[in-house]
């Protein structure tokens, strides 16, 4: 029983941990600081990838920061190749009104916008406000 607790107990601070993370590199994303946001979002989604899977939503969710901080820093071709593949992953895993995909969606129809390719920045952002 003390064992069951002790792991129900780390798996909860690992998550906060995961949580506080992933907020510090959406933080220095928002201060501009790119290149440590960029490091940041790296380095959680390694530790995600090897204790979920590449396919969990937690580690998909992770992709979707650290391309929205590509975006910010001009990386577009980066930002896309992270976004289009969580915002699929993510409407597989948590269907495709769930909050985080719409997030997904929203910041891969900013990079469209961005480059000027409305029809495909319209296409995901009236999927994401059909989620809504």
């Amino acid at each position: 029983m003390l064992s069951r607790r002790r792991e129900e107990a780390w798996q909860r601070e690992s998550l906060l941990d995961e949580r506080i993370a992933f907020d510090l590199g959406q933080t220095r994303m928002m201060l501009g600081q790119h290149k440590e946001a960029e490091a940041d979002f790296r380095a959680l989604l390694a530790r995600q990838e090897a204790r979920h899977g590449a396919a969990h939503a937690q580690p998909l969710y992770t992709r979707v920061g650290l391309g929205a901080s590509l975006a910010q820093a001009g990386d577009l071709d980066g930002a896309e190749a992270l976004l289009a593949p969580a915002a699929e992953g993510l409407a597989k895993a948590l269907g495709p009104d769930n909050r985080k995909t719409l997030v997904a969606r929203d910041q891969l129809a900013g990079v469209f916008y961005r480059r000027g390719d409305y029809p495909r920045a319209a296409a995901q952002w009236g999927a994401a406000l059909a989620g809504y």
